[in-house]
């Protein structure tokens, strides 16, 4: 349930409720909270908003601003979005979000690389990750490569969501293109049983089962989630198991959570493949399995307490446990007797931190003002081991062991990450149409990479930095209808060079990922300067925004494809690539009907010019390409657009979205001279009805034209594997076919409001 929240446009005395609690790290300060009346006089009716969701200033505050009066754009999607129907967070965000894109790289549904304005946020190592994502206040990007994986969030158990748009400093590392905050429910704000069941193509079915109670200053919840499919593509199964539980307690000015989250996964995402195999069959894998284990075991404490009217004290401690394990065939060097090669990798994280904070909403004179201050600890220990053997290729282009052992390929080491940050935001009304938002962020991180095969691949590297925000926004039709604000901001943030990438970064030795490293230079960390502005507007029935933005990473790490395999490459410093462009969104709703239009405009680009190695590209002179300032950065489309309509009829209801994506250059074809991926435009649709009031049925069918496309694509040699008659060096990851979806969702007691 929604209620009152804190805001600029009318600050109140704070009490928390446990939703506050809920809130308290996530990022998605963007929840809604109770609160009581001011010791303040009421500002003029005018001001006051009756209901209003705000924007978190801090990944832990869960206090925050009216989304009108943030100077940069911001999105959140409720509970009511979020169980629509879409199967996990990664194909929400795609439905909705303006200038959000999923790349289905590896052919998994639970292993996205999700896209916003140019950057990404992938599970694969050697993805350029140019994202934050907290569930909780916690930054869930992993030790060892910023990786995140999308399969061990808990989708179901899921609150809230916001995407903040922006390099913002006060999010930390990773937040160069925006930052992605999960909240999770408590026992308050979820139904006391909730029975989700999913049936549809592939052999696919799920089950879900959560349940919250509350008993005095006592609240518990949990959730678990089942996902079995056999994919679409051959030999692509998927197993994932979740559980999620918290225990909360609320009792006058003080509360608390405590959650716990735990995956087991099975993912097979077999990737791209020849295009002249996909020519003759579009199910067909180039070489298999590619396989990925997961397990996690994540719980975190968070503790929150009003201290007097107007100051509010909150901290979290966690522990992150991950454990990653791949099983790679890949084809072996043309001079070994063995034409293919077992890639096998151990990935074991542990990662403990806390953060603190203060923040306090009191008066400067006459204007309000919310100030946060804040500082956090982390520490994180990667064990990475990985090994080669001996294979040969069997009909279907799997592979048979034989027992035998690359020594060149024995990989172990371990790596020690730790950070300390001190940051400060203040958001303060400087008139009553004009309000300012200034961050603050000091980083400084320690990464130490001991081998324990050798001394090869040690290295001990420092980072320090510290970065820093402003923004406005202005009222231009106060007490009007309809409203009109125009903001603008600039923002800097940065990331540090990930072991992974410290370890891989020898053009004359290239890695083969994730299975191997070799000692290489030193790589500088990327230092993002973004900006933002636009218009906003709002009336009874519609709101809209029109936004320009740019951004320039200094010293952005990218994975170049320099090695003869398809996956073997090194990471390189680029001294820039820049994206800029500008973007549309539009909503509205009449009566129960709803319906949204967004448009994204984006050009990624390489800022200066560059020689690339690309073995693979047939016009490459020595085994190079020449980049020019203006190229665009493969794998990001130049326009992003969508658009969906949701209709409630009594117990009926039905939506359906539409999403259209422009082409995009290969990777290895860094200087555009080949052929880009075609673009494509697809639509899904889905059905529900309350048979009951405590049972909907829903059907939904994703990809209703059965339109044939491709979302990725890169350079590669498929002869020495399939034979003389697969010279195209392109490889493609195609898109799923039309699929269906049956769904029941019980709620025995009724479906809450």
């Amino acid at each position: 349930m929604e209620g009152r929240i804190l805001s600029l446009q009318g600050m109140t005395k704070h009490t928390p409720t446990l939703a506050s609690i809920l809130c308290l790290l996530v990022v998605s300060a963007a929840s809604a909270q109770e609160d009581t009346a001011s010791d303040e006089p009421e500002p003029p009716a005018a001001e006051v908003e009756e209901e209003i969701d705000v924007v978190a200033l801090t990944p832990f505050s869960e206090m925050g601003v009216n989304p009108e009066r943030f100077p940069w754009s911001s999105y959140q999607l409720d509970t009511t979005e979020l169980s629509s129907g879409a199967r996990d967070i990664a194909a929400v965000l795609e439905s909705v979000v303006p200038g959000v894109h999923v790349n289905s790289v590896q052919n998994n549904p639970l292993q996205p690389d999700v896209y916003f304005r140019g950057f990404s946020t992938s599970p694969l190592l050697g993805a350029a990750q140019g994202l934050s994502v907290w569930e909780d206040g916690v930054r869930v990007n992993e030790i060892f490569g910023d990786v995140v994986q999308w399969d061990l969030l808990p989708s179901l158990g899921l609150d809230r969501v916001e995407l903040m748009a922006g390099a913002h400093a006060a999010f930390g590392p990773n937040t160069l293109g925006g930052a992605i905050s999960l909240r999770t429910k408590n026992g308050r704000d979820s139904e006391p049983v909730r029975l989700t069941m999913a049936a549809g193509s592939w052999r696919r079915y799920e089950i879900g089962l959560e349940s919250g109670a509350v008993r005095g200053p006592w609240a518990g919840y949990g959730v678990g989630e089942l996902f079995n499919e056999d994919g679409w593509r051959d030999f692509s199964p998927t197993r994932s198991a979740r559980l999620f539980g918290k225990l909360s307690f609320q009792e006058g000015p003080t509360s608390w959570d405590l959650g716990v989250g735990w995956a087991h996964n099975r993912l097979i995402g077999n990737g791209a493949a020849p295009i002249e195999l996909l020519a003759i069959d579009r199910a067909a894998v180039f070489t298999h399995p590619d396989e990925t284990r997961n397990d996690l075991l994540f719980p975190r404490l968070q503790w929150q307490r009003s201290v007097g009217a107007d100051l509010l004290v909150e901290a979290v401690v966690f522990l992150r446990d991950s454990q990653i394990a791949t099983f790679n065939a890949d084809e072996a060097a043309s001079d070994r007797t063995a034409n293919a090669t077992n890639n096998r990798s151990h990935t074991d994280q542990r990662g403990l931190g806390a953060s603190l904070q203060l923040t306090r909403s009191h008066r400067l004179g006459s204007r309000a003002n919310l100030l946060a201050v804040g500082a956090s600890w982390e520490n994180g220990e990667a064990e990475f081991d990985s090994s080669g053997e001996l294979a040969t290729f069997t009909p279907n282009r799997s592979t048979i062991g034989l027992g035998i052992f690359d020594p060149a390929a024995w990989v172990a080491v371990d790596g020690d990450v730790s950070r300390i940050a001190l940051f400060v935001s203040d958001s303060v009304e400087i008139s009553r149409r004009a309000t300012l938002n200034l961050q603050a962020r000091y980083d400084e991180s320690r990464l130490r990479l001991r081998d324990r095969l050798s001394s090869a691949l040690d290295g001990d590297h420092r980072f320090a930095r510290f970065n820093g925000a402003l923004g406005w926004s202005l009222e231009l039709r106060p007490e009007t209808t309809p409203r009109l604000i125009a903001f603008a901001g600039l923002n800097r943030s940065s990331r540090n060079p990930t072991p992974v990438e410290l370890t891989c970064a020898d053009p004359e030795d290239p890695c083969r990922l994730p299975n191997a490293f070799v000692a290489d230079p030193p790589l500088d960390e990327v230092v993002t300067t973004g900006w933002e502005a636009g218009l906003r507007g709002r009336s009874a029935r519609v709101s809209w925004s029109a936004a320009i933005f740019g951004a320039r990473n200094d010293n952005d790490i990218l994975f170049i494809s320099s090695g003869r395999f398809t996956n073997a490459g090194h990471f390189t410093n680029v001294e820039e690539t820049l994206r800029r462009g500008f973007e549309l969104s539009l909503r509205g709703r009449l009566r129960r009907h709803s319906w949204f239009l967004a448009y994204t405009d984006v050009d990624a680009t390489f800022g200066s010019e560059l020689t690339l190695p690309s073995v693979h590209h047939p016009l490459a002179v020595d085994g190079e390409i020449l980049v020019r300032r203006g190229d665009s950065i493969p794998g990001i489309p130049k326009s992003v657009a969508k658009a969906g309509v949701t209709l409630h009829f009594n117990r009926f209801g039905m939506s359906t979205i539409v999403r259209s994506q422009s082409s995009r250059f290969l990777r290895g074809d860094e200087a555009n001279r080949l052929s880009p991926v075609p673009g494509f435009v697809t639509a899904d649709l889905d059905v529900s009805w309350s048979w009951r009031p405590w049972l909907l049925v829903g059907l939904g069918v994703s990809n209703v034209l059965d339109e044939e496309f491709e979302t990725f694509g890169l350079l590669g040699n498929a002869e020495e594997v399939l034979g003389d008659g697969f010279s195209d060096p392109r490889f493609l990851s195609p898109g799923a076919p039309r699929s269906i979806r049956l769904r029941l969702e019980i709620t025995p007691y009724g479906r809450g409001s």
